[in-house]
Parts: C-alpha cells; sequence; structure tokens
C-alpha cells in the first residue's frame, strides 16, 4: 500500500502543522511574487518565468536552467502524516545520479495539519551536481500536496531556498 501511494504520487506530480520547532511564517519577502494554486501558495523571486498553470501543477516557475519550484496539488486525497517523508521524496532526481538524501523533518506550514521536508542532491542528466528540497503536506481535509524545489549547486542560495520554504502556506 505504502508503494503503491509512492507511485501513485509521483504519476500525478506534487503542503502544515505539527514542528519540531521550525516554522515559515506563509509570506512574501521583499522582491518576490506568490504563486497560488486551489490549495497551496509560495513566493518566489520576482525574476524567475512562471509556467502556465494545470490542474495538478497550479505553481511552475524557473530561474531559466539553474532552478525550479512546483506546486503539485491533492496528490493523495487521503494521505497521513506517516507518509509524508515518503511522498515529499517521489521526484524525477529519486532516480538521477548520485541521488542521496540528505535529511528529514517536520516542519510548521500555516494551515496545514503536518508536513515534511526533504532535503537531497543529486546530478542532471549531464552530470551537474544539484540539490533539492521536497515537502510533503497534508491539509486539513487530509489530502495530500507535494512543493518541490530544486537547483543546481551554487545558483541559489541558502538564504532564498529558506525564503521560498518558509513562505509556503495552505489555504
Amino acid at each position: 500500500m505504502r508503494f503503491s501511494m509512492i507511485i501513485a504520487a509521483t504519476a500525478l506530480l506534487l503542503l502544515t502543522g505539527c514542528t519540531d520547532g521550525e516554522s515559515g511564517g506563509g509570506g512574501t519577502p521583499d522582491g518576490y511574487v506568490r504563486g497560488a494554486g486551489a490549495k497551496v501558495s509560495l513566493a518566489y523571486p520576482k525574476s524567475w518565468t512562471a509556467a502556465p498553470a494545470t490542474t495538478t501543477t497550479p505553481v511552475d516557475a524557473r530561474d531559466g536552467a539553474n532552478a525550479q519550484i512546483q506546486v503539485l496539488e491533492e496528490v493523495s486525497k487521503a494521505g497521513s502524516a506517516d507518509l509524508l517523508g515518503d511522498i515529499a521524496q517521489t521526484s524525477p532526481q529519486l532516480q538521477a545520479p548520485g541521488y542521496e538524501r540528505k535529511g528529514s523533518k517536520k516542519i510548521s506550514v500555516p494551515g496545514a495539519q503536518a508536513a515534511t521536508r526533504i532535503d537531497y542532491v543529486y546530478k542532471t542528466d549531464q552530470g551537474v551536481p544539484a540539490a533539492g528540497v521536497g515537502l510533503g503536506i497534508l491539509d486539513k481535509d487530509d489530502h495530500v500536496h507535494v512543493v518541490r524545489l530544486s537547483w543546481l549547486t551554487g545558483k541559489l542560495d541558502d538564504s532564498a531556498v529558506e525564503d521560498i520554504i518558509d513562505s509556503v502556506k495552505v489555504t
């Protein structure tokens, strides 16, 4: 069953609550714009280019080939806090060369009942070192949402990563 949920999340392609002490405020930092779906919103740098929204991916913005953020809504309509880590790490990068999970922790996301953050590194198809953060989010209706942020190593500073992650909120 757990493997089926992971496969379903990957196939559908991609957020609030319990915390180990870290929490985001869900605000929009200066120099950022807010992208929003029906349930999840977040802020990303104004200089990034937004792709057209789809039903399952209402936010998809990029900094050229250097970085990308995606919101995947309702990857499951019957989720649990126990599955958030597994769902957060389901991404194309999981199959990339050099994929290594660097850490996992529960975080607070405004409007969510639970959220898990997964940090990882990998190499692109061209062998370029890259990193990413996946968030698995459980909303008040037990629906699961995923946020994926990935970037080429050295192309997105730590403060920008944290600004983006801290801006995530569920409505």
